[in-house]
């Protein structure tokens, strides 16, 4: 896997529809491909992780990041 120098392994996000309403929420866990990225989707609600999925770089680029999980909560 290509993570060792990619600055967006580690960083959480909430990526937001066409609407402007936030989607998906997680954290970045690895690069497959130069655009492609495994992804820890997390519950809404709960707040506890659910599924991994692929997202591409287009999408995480438009995503709300943060650095630290304490950022992403807003605490």
């Amino acid at each position: 896997m290509k993570n060792k120098n990619d600055v967006l392994i580690g960083l959480f996000f909430v990526t937001l529809n066409s609407k402007g309403k936030k989607e998906f929420q997680g954290q970045i866990l690895s690069k497959l491909e130069d655009n492609i990225y495994l992804v820890q989707l997390y519950e809404w609600v709960a707040g506890y992780a659910s599924t991994m999925r692929l997202f591409s770089l287009d999408r995480l680029l438009n995503a709300n990041l943060y650095k630290t999980e304490k950022e992403w909560n807003g605490r």
